[in-house]
């Protein structure tokens, strides 16, 4: 997350998003449980959101991806005509 984003989360949505969140629990958006600033010696820090699994539907999905914004080993083999059978796919698979 950039700072930027870290800013307008927030300065700008936060109570909505939490208030929202507290009248509808049976919402799909993610819920968030921390956000935090990871800084080391040496390095740029770093802000970092901690949320749940948002996989909260009964039944069965035909795919699930795991997105992370990178191409870097980011693909899982899989026959894209069948369905994953439990596996997570990722970013270079979507």
């Amino acid at each position: 997350m950039r700072g930027s984003e870290m800013n307008f989360f927030k300065n700008k949505i936060s109570r909505s998003y939490f208030q929202y969140l507290k009248e509808n629990p049976q919402s799909l958006l993610a819920r968030i449980y921390g956000i935090y600033t990871v800084d080391m010696a040496g390095y740029a820090p770093v802000d970092l959101i901690l949320m749940a699994h948002t996989l909260q539907i009964s039944g069965e999905l035909e795919r699930v991806f795991d997105l992370k914004g990178s191409w870097v080993g980011r693909r899982v083999n899989v026959n894209p005509r069948e369905k994953t059978g439990g596996r997570t796919l990722k970013d270079n698979n979507f």
